[in-house]
């Protein structure tokens, strides 16, 4: 239960799981600063699961992982035993067993940094997935409400996207190729302006087959060059 409830933690270096034994576990969301050491876990489903801000230290070992393409990888995640991938973008290779298969899907996913990677992984080129901009669409996809804030929240759940500078600039960009809904809804007494983004796990997955999928990822890297020449 406390590898599940990860992600509802505050995270920083009190944030530690040390010496657990773990049959079956289940991780969702995004992960906040954490170790893992002396772990053993039989199987974990981190299926739609951001771990890039997790440390794997000493004697971790995990039998599957299981994984979507919304997956991420910390660059310490211990290679597991095998990889089940499930979900969209899967294929028809659900069980990778070999190891280069297993390291290579882990560095494509996070355990490389993307300026380490010959190749560009996706339709974010590999210099620009760790933009400002990028980072925050990950977030907004990755939190499970529904409704989203669109102005400023003081609500924890919010706080790591709401308010910030270009919040905004990313809702126009969703809202020029019809990936937002807008609502006036009543919230905390008073009404106010609430997002919910389309086809969130399609956007997360970035297929490139997908017309919309690749125009929004096509202006997204438009608009970070344009943005890098302003700046």
């Amino acid at each position: 239960m406390l590898v599940t409830v990860l992600p509802a933690m505050d995270g920083g270096s009190d944030l530690r799981l040390e010496g657990i034994a773990v049959d079956e576990s289940l991780i969702q969301g995004t992960v906040p600063e954490a170790v893992i050491a002396n772990a053993a876990i039989n199987q974990l489903d981190v299926q739609d699961a951001d771990l890039r801000a997790v440390t794997f230290e000493e004697d971790c070992w995990i039998g599957t992982l299981i994984v979507d393409e919304t997956t991420r990888v910390s660059p310490s995640c211990p290679v597991p035993d095998r990889i089940r991938r499930q979900g969209v973008g899967a294929g028809n290779d659900s069980v990778l067993e070999e190891y280069e298969e297993r390291t290579d899907w882990l560095d494509r996913h996070g355990r490389m940094q993307p300026a380490a990677q010959r190749d560009d992984a996706g339709l974010v080129p590999n210099d620009l997935r760790d933009d400002e901009l990028v980072t925050l669409l990950e977030r907004a996809w990755r939190n499970r409400a529904y409704w989203i804030p669109k102005d400023k929240d003081n609500d924890d759940q919010f706080a790591r996207f709401v308010g910030n500078p270009r919040w905004l600039d990313l809702l126009d960009l969703l809202g020029e190729h019809d990936l937002v809904r807008e609502e006036q809804l009543s919230s905390k007494g008073r009404t106010s302006t609430f997002v919910h983004i389309k086809r969130r796990t399609e956007i997360l997955v970035a297929d490139p087959e997908d017309t919309q999928i690749r125009n929004l990822y096509s202006s997204l890297v438009e608009r970070i060059r344009g943005h890098d020449r302003r700046a």
